[in-house]
């Protein structure tokens, strides 16, 4: 079996997964790979029945709506942190791709599960993230998600107008000394209220194992 050699560099900003990628460089074929997605469930009698979330590896679970997609990330982590879990009301494609410029040479890009948001759409982002030798404190935090201190925002926008997101809500929770957690929702209209209301119905039910 040849050595698989991975470089994967995980991008991760305030506001989520943004382009990124690992390797040379080099021009290859790309071979795309198929991100599990879970069929939505309609159930008419109870609209607000949740499914639950949880990944014993980073010790994070919460309730979402049953009718969302959920898409685990399931690449290699980076030293640094990675997402953890995209959910949202759209199709979903794979995050990444795979390149292979020589024998038992692998190389990672990853982006976005979703290019542009229709009208009603939305994206929500699970990730954490580490910085070794810097104690992590949220901005301002005014309140708490699972226990732990966090500050969520709500912002026009907020870096999501690249999908054509027009509502950002974040959410910065505070994980041990150098690391943290971190939600992003990038929203569209319209029906941008009822997104936010269920967004923040999942901040409440999260629940951490540390």
């Amino acid at each position: 079996m040849p050595n698989v050699s991975y470089r994967i560099g995980v991008c991760l900003l305030a506001l989520g997964v943004v382009g990124c990628s690992s390797g040379s460089g080099k021009h290859s074929s790309a071979a795309t790979t198929t991100i599990p997605q879970v069929p939505a469930r309609v159930v008419a009698a109870s609209p607000d029945a949740t499914r639950h979330f949880a990944d014993v590896g980073y010790g994070l679970s919460f309730d979402y709506p049953q009718g969302w997609h959920e898409a685990p990330y399931k690449e290699i982590p980076s030293t640094f942190g990675a997402p953890i879990v995209f959910l949202s009301n759209a199709t979903l494609h794979a995050p990444c791709t795979h390149t292979y410029p020589s024998p038992g040479d692998e190389q990672t890009t990853c982006g976005s599960p979703i290019k542009t948001l229709a009208p009603g759409q939305f994206l929500v982002t699970w990730s954490t993230s580490s910085n070794p030798g810097s104690r992590f404190q949220p901005f301002h935090p005014n309140t708490t998600v699972g226990g732990k201190p966090a500050a969520v925002s709500l912002v026009a926008d907020g870096g999501c107008g690249q999908m054509r997101g027009e509502q950002t809500m974040t959410a910065e929770i505070a994980e041990g000394q150098f690391s943290h957690y971190a939600m992003v929702a990038c929203m569209r209209a319209p029906n941008v209220t009822r997104t936010e209301t269920l967004v923040r119905r999942m901040l409440r039910s999260v629940q951490f194992d540390s």
